[in-house]
Formats: C-alpha cells, sequence, structure tokens
C-alpha cells in the first residue's frame, strides 16, 4: 500500500509537516485576541482518508484575565484542505494541554483525551 510505503521512507512526515504548516499559518483569529495553536500527534483515519489532529488552542487577549484555552479536533483532507473543526471543551482559563487521539478502524471511532487543571469533578476528560 502507497500510504504504508511513505510512512516507512519518511516521506509522509514531510507531507504532514507541509499541511500542518499550511493549516496553521491560517489559522482564524478574533478582534484583540491572537491564538497559539500545540499540537497533538496526527492520525491518519484510513477509512474516511483523512488526518485527524488534536489541537490545544491557546487565546491571548489585551487583559491577561480574558485569555482562555481550548481542546479542538482538527480534521484534514489527505490534499491539505480543512474540513473543520471540532470543539472538544470549552474555552475557558483553565489549562488544557497534552491531546491526543486514538483511533478504533472497527468502529470507525475517536478517542480523545487531554490533561486539564481546575476544580475537581467539574473538567471535563
Amino acid at each position: 500500500m502507497q500510504f504504508e510505503q511513505d510512512l516507512r521512507t519518511g516521506k509522509l512526515k514531510i507531507v504532514l509537516l507541509l499541511l500542518l504548516g499550511s493549516f496553521l499559518a491560517t489559522a482564524p483569529s478574533a478582534m484583540a485576541v491572537d491564538y497559539d495553536y500545540v499540537v497533538g500527534d496526527v492520525l491518519y483515519n484510513p477509512i474516511r482518508h483523512e488526518y485527524v489532529v488534536p489541537l490545544r488552542k491557546i487565546g491571548f487577549s489585551d487583559d491577561p484575565d480574558e485569555n482562555t484555552e481550548q481542546v479542538i479536533l482538527r480534521r484534514i483532507r489527505t490534499d491539505g484542505s480543512v474540513i473543520g473543526d471540532i470543539k472538544l471543551s470549552d474555552a475557558s482559563a483553565e489549562y488544557k494541554g497534552e491531546p491526543a487521539v486514538a483511533y478504533d478502524p472497527v468502529r470507525d471511532r475517536l478517542l480523545v483525551v487531554w490533561v486539564a487543571d481546575g476544580p475537581v469533578g467539574t473538567t471535563p476528560v
């Protein structure tokens, strides 16, 4: 299979870096808020022929009390175009880091986890 051969030769890593650079460079921003993204491990879904990237989205505001963090899952086509984002957590001041994704090919399901700080029993995992 071509995908497996590209993965073994390292060709795929170069393509993924180009894809990530492309969508991070065009990441949306809002008024008076700048966003930074921390990228988790990229996963390829062979059934849907797309890449899945867990992201830690960090919003920096002019007012430090309004800084936010959020975990999103970005879906990318193999041609590099963005399919869309799935918001997995609310944007809040609590730390949300180290997002990771696993894939179940039998049921075509994803599991996304992250580390979060916040009051015990109130932070989604």
